[in-house]
């Protein structure tokens, strides 16, 4: 047995109070497979496959995400330092002191107009204690490519990509990473919204369903 892995029915909502103790924990539920992560700053179900036909005798899961919100003020800043670094791409990692504060890093990286990789990947970097990554793509639009796939199987965090940047209103795409498991999820569910109208375009599916940040019994919005 793995004991980073674990197998679980749903029968009962009290069975997702505890957090887990795995790395990753999977759910057999009646509408599908899920998969669990849990960090201090972090804490995801992510579906993994659904069921054309239900299994009798188990709950019903809805997939949540739970993070202390961000203030919209973080992305005008990282979007006005991309935009200033064109052509190339520009990596960016948000880490959580232990009171809970968000701090934002711009790690040691390389850079061209098609990649940007951080040169320090140690235990104290960002690139090790990020929980949320987003990167630019330059004039091209947000999307994750076949490279951003493989270069973040191997962590448990919020991904981003910023595109279209010479456009007014860049385009961002966000997503949940769980060792090879991604979920898009949309802006809202990360970032508070913007004091004075929306300045970037969430091209997250908008009937997506998703779960506000601390909110109680990860109630959903609809």
């Amino acid at each position: 047995m793995n004991p980073l892995i674990q197998h679980q029915f749903y029968t009962d909502p009290s069975q997702l109070q505890s957090p887990p103790t795995a790395a990753l924990t999977y759910w057999v539920a009646q509408n599908g497979v899920f998969v669990r992560g849990h960090r201090p700053e972090l804490d995801a179900l992510l579906p993994v496959s659904r069921h054309e036909d239900p299994v009798l005798g188990l709950g019903v899961l809805q997939p949540f995400v739970t993070l202390t919100k961000l203030n919209a003020a973080w992305l005008e800043r990282v979007v006005g330092m991309a935009k200033a670094n064109l052509p190339n791409e520009t990596l960016f990692h948000w880490t959580q002191t232990p009171a809970g504060d968000w701090e934002l890093a711009i790690p040691e990286q390389t850079q061209s107009a098609t990649h940007c990789q951080p040169t320090e990947t140690g235990y104290d970097s960002s690139a090790h204690r990020a929980v949320i990554e987003i990167h630019s793509h330059g004039r091209s639009p947000a999307y994750f490519s076949s490279i951003d796939d493989a270069d973040e199987t191997g962590g448990f965090r919020i991904y981003g990509v910023l595109g279209k940047l010479h456009q007014a209103k860049p385009e961002l795409l966000l997503r949940v990473g769980l060792f090879g498991h991604f979920w898009i999820i949309p802006v809202a569910a990360v970032f508070a919204p913007f004091e004075s109208g929306c300045r970037l375009i969430d091209i997250a599916p908008p009937t997506l369903p998703y779960y506000r940040a601390k909110e109680p019994n990860h109630v959903p919005i609809t």
